[in-house]
């Protein structure tokens, strides 16, 4: 019936890595698996690996996104540990060192308390999550500050002990409940958006809202328990408290005499002419929306965020033979190298680290499509901080160097970590696919003339010529059949 070769598939893809043939794969986390612990056990394995490979052969890493990752979290860390430490400094030159100590331990309770929901929710710690922890941390700052200042006036009134904890968390509870609640309603209906986008941002919202509940909980409960126990101002013997509290009795007596000598005359005098401060600020507004408005300040709703790589993906009519993308993509490799060749003279650094290229598919570009009319070229450039040039200024070296490209349907070059679509789409329809086409080369001829506008593509492919074959009545009587016409 069929003959079965165990063996592997002859398809059109073929691959390398710094000029010499190469395999890429792809290790990903499954299931509960750490990116960390993960990344780490190939980084050990590559090490061991390349010590029992044959000669002539070499094992490396091409892209580790555990480094971003680890990016965004030390970033998180480092913001969290620098924020306690700037609130703590802040809140001891004005309240008592007890009182602050409590009021900063509070915003790191809140954050412990979204990191234990956060399971309970199907929610874990990844990029977008720690996106909205760097969100949310000068949100929740306000609540204790709120709530332990006013519990401190109250002991500078000469009411201590759990009087004045209640009484100072009464007298704030509505505007910081209400404060909360206003933030929490507005990230409330990212968690129904629908689709993809639903399921990857909705974990913005069940951060920033848990994170405030915890903190409303902490600030209006924990705190106020813990200040309760403050009885007295008594002095302390202890020398350093002794200083802060001199220190912190110098710092307020000159704010208390900066705010009574200006401060307070300009709120006088705002108030005596409130109709004039607020045309002012309506007028101030008017200005701030021209300047939106005219396209002064640009609104982007996903920024281009400058990535360590950069993809060149080449796409040639359907049927194109595999010698023709190859030719494509040694001509994007030779200008790669030529750009690396120059940049490497200027500033006497390797700006581009690795090139990799994918023949018969674009994996670096997240396409699931396969033949060997599609190509990719992909430059893995030094960590930004250590990088000389800017990734946009290769780019656009690199896209000069490559010049045209014969019969190339579609060259898109793309450097951002976030990508997107083409700025500017213009669709074309009619019912005659001659001037159709004719007004699409039109069309692309007038925007390659504006400066800065490239990669002008459209979507119509024509295709390799095609032959249908028949067999003829009379060819069929001496047994002729179609697949054998067709071999």
């Amino acid at each position: 019936m069929a003959e079965v070769v165990d063996g592997f598939a002859q398809t059109d893809m073929a691959g390398t890595f710094n000029n010499q043939p190469g395999v890429l794969l792809s290790v990903l986390r499954v299931g509960d698996q750490s990116i960390l612990d993960i990344s780490e056990q190939v980084h050990k394995y590559v090490g061991q690996k390349a010590k029992q490979l044959a000669e002539g052969m070499t094992i490396d890493i091409w892209q580790d996104r555990s480094k971003m990752f680890k990016s965004r979290m030390d970033l998180l860390l480092r913001n969290a540990v620098m924020g306690l430490a700037l609130v703590f400094v802040l809140l001891v030159l004005f309240l008592r060192l007890r009182l602050a100590f409590w009021v900063s331990a509070g915003i790191a309770v809140s954050f412990f308390g979204t990191l234990w929901v956060l399971p309970l929710l199907d929610a874990s710690i990844n990029m977008v999550s720690m996106f909205a922890f760097v969100l949310v941390l000068g949100i929740v700052v306000d609540d204790a500050i709120i709530v332990g200042e006013n519990i401190f006036t109250r002991h500078r009134q000469g009411v201590f002990g759990t009087t004045a904890a209640i009484a100072g968390a009464q007298d704030v509870a509505k505007p910081v409940i209400f404060a909360a609640l206003t933030t929490v309603i507005s990230f409330m209906p990212i968690l129904f958006l629908p689709g993809t986008e639903g399921k990857l941002w909705d974990v913005v919202a069940i951060v920033v809202i848990a994170t405030l509940f915890f903190s409303l909980l902490e600030s209006l409960v924990i705190l106020p328990a813990h200040l309760s126990a403050t009885n007295s101002e008594a002095s302390s013997s202890f020398t350093v408290v002794n200083v802060l509290l001199r220190l912190q009795q110098v710092f307020v007596t000159h704010f208390e005499n900066i705010v009574s000598r200006f401060y307070r005359p300009l709120l006088d005098y705002v108030l005596e002419w409130r109709y004039a401060t607020a045309s002012v600020f309506v007028s101030l507004f008017i200005v701030f929306l021209t300047i939106v408005l005219s396209g002064w300040v640009r609104l982007v709703f996903f920024p281009q965020i400058e990535g360590d790589m950069i993809v060149a993906s080449v796409r040639f009519a359907q049927g194109t033979p595999m010698n023709q993308t190859r030719d494509a993509l040694t001509q994007l490799e030779d200008a790669a190298n030529s750009v690396d060749n120059h940049l490497r003279e200027e500033y006497n650094v390797d700006e581009i680290r690795n090139v990799v290229t994918a023949l018969g598919g674009q994996p670096m570009s997240n396409n699931n499509s396969a033949g060997g009319h599609l190509g990719e070229v992909a430059l893995e450039l030094a960590p930004t901080e250590m990088r000389v040039t800017p990734n946009k200024e290769i780019l656009r070296r690199w896209r000069e160097h490559v010049g045209d490209i014969p019969e190339v349907v579609e060259l898109n070059f793309d450097s951002s970590i976030t990508r997107r679509g083409p700025e500017i789409n213009i669709e074309l329809a009619s019912t005659k696919m001659e001037p159709l086409q004719n007004a699409a080369n039109a069309l692309k001829t007038q925007l390659s003339r504006y400066e800065g506008v490239y990669d002008v593509r459209d979507t119509f492919e024509t295709g390799k010529r095609e032959l249908v074959l028949t067999v003829q009545p009379s060819a069929q009587n001496i047994g002729l059949e179609l697949d054998e016409l067709a071999r």
